[in-house]
Parts: C-alpha cells; sequence; structure tokens
C-alpha cells in the first residue's frame, strides 16, 4: 500500500500494489490468489496502514522518556 505521508497537502489518495497472477500457473491456484484480496482483507490492510503501529512506538518511548 502507498499512502500519502500524515502532513501531506497535496496527494489525497493511496493505492494498493496487488502481486499479479503467476502466468504459468493452474488456473485454480490463480483464483486461490485472487481471492486473497476480497473487501475483508483491504479493510484489514487500510486499518494496519493507518494506524501508527510499530512506527509509532519509538516515538511514544520518547515522549515516555524511556531511552531508545
Amino acid at each position: 500500500m502507498d499512502t500519502p505521508g500524515p502532513f501531506e497537502t497535496k496527494a489525497t489518495e493511496a493505492y494498493y500494489y496487488v502481486t499479479p497472477v503467476n502466468r504459468n500457473g493452474r488456473r485454480r491456484q490463480q483464483e486461490e490468489w485472487l481471492t486473497a484480496f476480497n473487501y475483508y482483507t483491504t479493510d484489514v490492510v487500510s486499518i494496519h496502514e493507518a494506524y501508527p503501529g510499530i512506527r509509532a512506538i519509538p516515538l511514544l518511548e520518547c515522549l515516555a522518556g524511556k531511552p531508545a
């Protein structure tokens, strides 16, 4: 996923990058691969990317006075 930075004022779009199916794979494998990109999965990825998570931990620890 490619999202604009938190202080970006011009770019407002976010893009999902999906790895294409293996063209040499069997049809069933190709269909199974594409089923991974359903509405539920894209919602979970969006939440994961929007929530500060692991990138915010060092900042929060610094603000709390813990050594890095």
